[in-house]
């Protein structure tokens, strides 16, 4: 009965996206077909049931549909997606490649604080490349996959290994001065430890191969490089993670072949959405970003259950800010393992009204540990919202989010 219900709702969701039984939708070969989507159908199908977990290039098309990449009409898919691939290409060709092999000016030196300082430029990027490379190197460390290797998606240089830049191998400096005052430059080449070493060694000793972290590394630095207002704000690697890991393993038709380009547009499309929760200066009038998100929390909790919120946030003053901070800023994806962070943003990206399911999943949440919550004390209310318990099932959080969004 449940696989009959499960084969269902796959050829439900072939049907909104016209693709045939075999999941094949090859955008040359759809003719015959209907070319345009009926997107609430296809939002509203995705609300109700959520993706199908085993068939991968289902969720990669839809998500890219639901996040405003993927066009309605399909006859435009062809030269869509390879207008917006072309484009990311030039970004890494004028961002990395180019300005990688730029020739520096016999009047520029690392003291220079010009603007326009190929030296001031390098040291403010690899700043940038040390919080990226430390934050990619811990995505998800319970799963093996972002430490597998693929094959490079661009060789005409090495300077796509953007990470390489801030290895033992790179040339990097201190300026710094002496105890007299006297400015000193040190290169660091040499100071790094044998562990640093070998780890980056390894890494850029690899023949053609790349590491599916070292992917998501440059999608973020092209990010950052493109928005100088906002750069890379740590957690960007939690939004991130997830979106590169449907669109990889989307392996039909070669959809994942570009997973990388596709990623960093969905990524942009996603973060257009939520840049405010990373903008501190839109709390100013309390109506945007991360504190408004956080009393609509308080807010809706004392609305459903006000003996709970009565409890947690005015008798034992529990901030919203000690667990739903992360919560919010990361979409829940450090609370659950992968497969259950991707089948919540199934109705996190097809809720109608983005990002209100959020806010409902998080009371959810606090709801279904409602009798922990009304016995335990201070310290251990605040661990166990800190660390919510793995024994709740996604879908018992779902159901009970749906209850909440209903009323």
């Amino acid at each position: 009965m449940a696989s009959t219900q499960y084969k269902q709702r796959y050829l439900k969701f072939n049907e909104l996206l016209n693709v045939d039984k075999d999941g094949d939708n090859d955008v040359d070969e759809a003719q015959d077909k209907d070319q345009v989507i009926d997107t609430r159908s296809l939002r509203r199908l995705c609300f109700d049931i959520g993706c199908p977990d085993d068939h991968k290039h289902v969720r990669s098309l839809v998500w890219k549909i639901l996040l405003g990449y993927l066009p309605s009409d399909r006859s435009q898919w062809t030269s869509h997606l390879a207008e917006k691939r072309k484009l990311y290409n030039q970004f890494v060709s004028e961002l990395i490649i180019s300005d990688d092999n730029n020739v520096k000016s016999p009047d520029d030196h690392p003291l220079n604080t010009a603007p326009n300082s190929h030296w001031k430029n390098y040291f403010r990027d690899n700043e940038v490349l040390s919080q990226i490379y430390k934050d990619v190197r811990r995505l998800y460390p319970d799963i093996s996959f972002f430490q597998q290797r693929i094959a490079k998606t661009f060789t005409k240089s090495t300077a796509c290994d953007v990470i390489g830049r801030t290895s033992s191998k790179a040339y990097t400096i201190d300026v710094i001065r002496n105890c007299f005052g006297a400015t000193e430059i040190r290169d660091n080449q040499k100071k790094y430890n044998t562990s640093d070493d070998n780890d980056f060694d390894s890494t850029k000793s690899l023949d053609g191969q790349e590491f599916h972290w070292q992917i998501v590394a440059r999608v973020l630095f092209i990010y950052a490089k493109l928005n100088p207002g906002q750069g890379y704000v740590q957690g960007m690697n939690e939004i991130i993670g997830p979106l590169y890991y449907v669109f990889a393993n989307d392996h039909q038709n070669g959809w994942s072949d570009h997973s990388e380009a596709d990623t960093f547009w969905c990524f942009t499309s996603l973060m257009s959405e939520i840049r405010d929760i990373y903008n501190s200066h839109a709390d100013s009038d309390h109506s945007t970003g991360i504190v408004s998100l956080m009393t609509r929390l308080t807010g809706l909790l004392s609305k459903e259950d006000n003996d709970l919120y009565h409890r947690i946030t005015l008798v034992q003053a529990i901030k919203p800010h000690y667990y739903a901070f992360r919560w919010l800023t990361l979409l829940l994806s450090q609370e659950f393992p992968l497969p259950d962070v991707l089948r919540l943003w199934d109705f996190l990206f097809s809720d109608e009204k983005r990002f209100n399911f959020l806010l409902q999943t998080c009371c959810a949440m606090i709801c279904l540990i409602r009798s922990e919550l009304m016995n335990g004390d201070f310290a251990t209310n605040m661990k166990l919202l800190q660390n919510f318990p793995e024994h709740i099932d996604i879908n018992q959080i779902i159901a009970r989010a749906k209850q909440i969004h209903i009323t």
